[in-house]
């Protein structure tokens, strides 16, 4: 992960409200829930270089192959957030975010389950 501290963001909640200025050069903010081994963000970035893709994943080592696929490819318009989907209104402001992508959410089947989900309605 130290070896990729240049697309992590470690304050988030500090860039709430000011990405765009914060990580100035594009045109729109995208944001990725679960960004797992970084297959879908790096190929999503390179394609839209002017957007800045803001990729959440929760599960650190995971994330790290995410980080390390960017790195390497010379990506520049991704950065890494290791933080849980729950704090997204503490790391945005309303209408910051131009594009959301949930691929793959932990699907929780069970009734019980239900308010655990991403997709939940709270």
């Amino acid at each position: 992960m130290e070896r990729c501290s240049r697309v992590l963001i470690d304050d988030p909640a500090a860039l709430r409200g000011r990405w765009k200025t914060a990580v100035p050069g594009f045109d729109a903010l995208w944001l990725e829930l679960g960004c797992g081994k970084g297959r879908f963000t790096a190929d999503t970035a390179e394609q839209n270089p002017s957007e800045l893709l803001v990729a959440l994943e929760k599960v650190p080592d995971v994330m790290v192959m995410a980080m390390e696929r960017v790195v390497e490819q010379g990506i520049p318009n991704v950065r890494f957030l290791d933080r849980d989907a729950e704090l997204l209104p503490e790391m945005f402001a309303p209408g910051e975010i131009s594009r959301l992508y949930i691929n793959f959410p932990d699907p929780w089947p069970k009734k019980k389950q239900f308010k655990r989900r991403l997709t939940a309605p709270e």
